[in-house]
């Protein structure tokens, strides 16, 4: 029979009584350390809802573009173009009078626009223009309502406008660059006042065929008269 030495056995005990403790207290430790979720943690997902600035959103060109008269996002062929300045043309004689715009000394209209006015070319690509005489206005006036017909249009102002009357007695009023139209009002005394309204630029081929016709018309015009003129010449010489 073996026999226990007593100061042996107190050492096997307090030895196990030291690893039980460590055991304890790794298991809290770990538990302390186990991954959580804190309070202030946000999930990915929900973090753009965070940090979203409502500034920070793309403006939409002032929101001219979706409540103006005109459509910025169209205007390439020679019938929506005819029919943007027909637009143009009615909110300029509400302002200004039903004389603001002829052709020829008749009242602009859409169809002899058509049949008359070629669009202005510019490397190889084309677009129409109207010039209205504006009537004698009040320069501060007259600068209030070419800002007020931009935004009926649907026009962005540009930038380096007079904003009101300039320093030397003129105005300036430009709108309409940024959705690739032109529109200015310029005055440099209450009877001497101007317009000017040009649509987009297109290459389309509505545009071109109308171009091409309205020239060769006018070219077939041309020599139509030229001959007139030479046959004239010669029933002269011969009455001589």
């Amino acid at each position: 029979m073996t026999t226990c030495d007593p100061a042996r056995l107190v050492g096997r005990v307090l030895v196990g009584t030291v690893l039980i403790g460590s055991l304890v207290l790794a298991g809290c430790s770990a538990a302390e350390e186990t991954p959580g979720t804190p309070a202030t943690d946000t999930p990915t997902s929900k973090a753009p809802e965070q940090t979203q600035d409502p500034q920070d959103e793309t403006p939409q060109n002032n929101g001219n573009s979706s409540d103006g008269l005109i459509d910025v996002e169209g205007g390439y062929t020679q019938e929506e173009q005819l029919a943007e300045l027909e637009i143009v043309v009615e909110i300029m004689q509400e302002h200004f009078g039903d004389d603001i715009a002829t052709i020829d000394g008749q009242p602009w209209s859409a169809e002899l626009h058509d049949t008359e006015v070629p669009a202005r070319p510019r490397g190889g690509m084309y677009r129409q223009e109207v010039r209205f005489d504006i009537p004698a206005q009040d320069l501060e006036e007259l600068y209030a309502t070419a800002e007020q017909i931009a935004e009926e249009l649907g026009l962005t102002e540009n930038i380096n406008n007079s904003n009101g009357i300039g320093p030397h007695g003129r105005i300036f009023y430009g709108a309409g660059r940024a959705e690739g139209r032109t529109f200015l009002i310029s005055a440099s005394a209450p009877d001497r006042s101007r317009a000017t309204y040009k649509t987009r630029y297109s290459d389309h081929e509505t545009i071109i065929a109308a171009y091409d016709r309205i020239l060769g018309e006018r070219s077939e015009e041309g020599r139509e008269e030229r001959e007139r003129e030479r046959e004239e010449r010669l029933e002269r010489i011969r009455n001589e």
